[in-house]
């Protein structure tokens, strides 16, 4: 309520139904996520790192981690150029997102999302 008595139409109530909707998403959402996030902190990452103990230890890791990561960053900025068969496989609305990317401005951040 304002001052003069009348509702602003555009607020909504803490306690109205749709209000309450979004708010029990969120809630529940976050909790799922979090829970994912204690499982995978409890059993995944020992795992991970059991297996991934003998290439720490190997002496040229320092250098094959770095470069097997510039080798998937390559790949995909491969994969996302339009002049590749794996673009071609793509829905013609992914095509042309894709195809309107140019990496010759500063910032292609306005162009690489989906709608």
């Amino acid at each position: 309520m304002t001052a003069g008595g009348e509702s602003n139409p555009l607020t909504i109530s803490v306690l109205d139904a749709q209000s309450l909707k979004g708010w029990l998403l969120l809630v529940s959402v976050s909790v799922c996520v979090g829970a994912l996030i204690l499982l995978s902190e409890r059993y995944l990452v020992p795992a991970v790192e059991r297996r991934t103990e003998k290439l720490g230890r190997m002496r040229a890791a320092n250098t094959l981690i770095p470069a097997v990561l510039m080798m998937f960053g390559f790949l995909g900025f491969y994969v996302i150029s339009d002049n590749n068969a794996i673009a071609k496989l793509l829905p013609p609305e992914m095509q042309a997102r894709v195809q309107s990317i140019n990496f010759q401005q500063h910032s292609v951040r306005g162009t690489a999302h989906c709608v």
